[in-house]
């Protein structure tokens, strides 16, 4: 009795030591898994860094927009010139982090067309204003005119 009672003991460990040994592979997988995407991002960083903190460069030319590819160029700090079309400015509106955790602030974004001398035109994002400096007579000087030069 005792070695039939032994038998049976030993019978019983076998599926548990197989989930044990399943478990363990899946949690090898998800950590490999996770250094591998841990090394992507690192390198993902490191690129938007040395784009967005580098040298200003100058904006692809217009005649090239329909080849822009994000792999190549997003987060690419750029400087352009042109002038504002404060006419057809659009206020978006939004909210911006506050004073305080949890409270942000209502407002609107300025997007604002600027038209380079060869006559493209590309929208820059000005800024965020306060639900009170919406409408541009509240906030006097904020719409240069003449040529204006960016760098985002």
């Amino acid at each position: 009795m005792t070695r039939s009672a032994s038998l049976g003991g030993g019978r019983s460990l076998v599926l548990p030591a197989l989930a044990s040994l399943v478990a363990l592979a899946i949690l090898l997988g998800l950590g490999a898994w996770q250094l591998q995407r841990n090394a992507w991002k690192e390198g993902l960083i490191a690129q938007i860094q040395a784009r967005a903190y580098g040298e200003p460069g100058p904006i692809l030319p217009e005649a090239e927009w329909s080849a822009w590819r994000a792999e190549g160029d997003e987060f690419r700090k750029v400087r352009v010139t042109g002038t504002f079309l404060h006419p057809l400015e659009v206020a978006v509106y939004g909210l911006a982090p506050g004073e305080q955790r949890g409270a942000p602030v209502q407002g609107y974004y300025l997007i604002t067309p600027l038209k380079f001398p060869s006559g493209a035109v590309v929208m820059v994002n000005r800024g965020f204003v306060p639900t009170e400096l919406k409408d541009p007579p509240a906030r006097p000087g904020s719409q240069p005119g003449g040529e204006a030069t960016v760098t985002g």
